[in-house]
């Protein structure tokens, strides 16, 4: 796990969008979303978090048809990097999943490391988890507005909704977050809680908002998940917005 703080400015909201598995090199990646999601950030105060799978990376020994993706893993990783050069300072954070991990097994060699050493973002990188603490705005108070981000790909294999949203409520065992981005799933989804915590200083309650956001993907119906049966998706992701004038969170799928 990788600990990163960044300062994301005196603005009345940010919106993180966490994007994940792209799959490129595979024939379904739906690169006319991806590239109007792209487009929707450089336009707005928003700023992007990698969350592994963004290259499908079929090997002779792992799931997947090999000579069916349509480009070499050297021509994904340079794709990827052609994508995302002119976001360089919009990535706040990179995750690999369990796709780049394929190559890694095989020949030891990290591509999404190699993909942020390129982009001069290798502070920003960790293979398997990220704990993001960004700061933003200020209160009625003129105090900056903190939140903390845990991300990591994930892990299920759970075929309806509330089983791939109750592994991610798993993680708030593990560490303690106001927002949690999972992706793998290839499901777009949100869960707003809260939780009590008593606050010593102001002898009172304080209610905290949390949010477990499940990522979706750019990848088309087909190939493996039609041949699994998995449910139809929508392809995209949500958008999170977090405000800079109290602590709040919103997602909008």
């Amino acid at each position: 796990m990788r600990y990163i703080s960044i300062d994301l400015g005196d603005i009345d909201k940010a919106y993180i969008i966490p994007i994940s598995d792209i799959h490129i090199g595979d024939p379904l990646t739906d690169y006319g979303k991806l590239t109007r999601y792209l487009n929707w950030v450089k336009e707005n105060p928003a700023w992007i978090i990698l969350n592994g799978d963004l290259l499908t990376c079929d090997t002779k020994q792992s799931i997947g048809d090999v000579y069916r993706q349509e480009l070499t893993p050297q021509q994904q990783l340079e794709e990827l990097v052609r994508i995302f050069s002119p976001f360089q300072d919009k990535i706040i954070g990179v995750t690999a999943g369990n796709h780049e991990l394929r190559i890694q097994k095989e020949v030891g060699v990290d591509l999404l490391r190699v993909f942020t050493q390129l982009l001069k973002i290798e502070d920003k990188y960790d293979p398997d988890s990220l704990l993001i603490h960004i700061r933003i705005g200020r209160d009625s108070f003129k105090k900056r507005i903190g939140y903390t981000i845990f991300v990591t790909h994930g892990w299920s294999n759970g075929r309806k909704a509330g089983g791939k949203i109750n592994a991610i409520q798993e993680l708030r065992n593990i560490i303690l977050a106001d927002c949690y981005i999972v992706s793998h799933t290839h499901t777009q989804g949100a869960v707003i809680e809260k939780y009590l915590m008593p606050d010593y200083r102001n002898k009172k309650i304080l209610e905290i908002k949390q949010a477990f956001v499940s990522a979706g993907s750019f990848l088309k119906y087909g190939g493996y998940a039609e041949r699994k049966g998995l449910p139809i998706t929508k392809t995209g992701t949500p958008r999170i917005r977090f405000d800079g004038t109290r602590k709040d969170i919103h997602v909008s799928l």
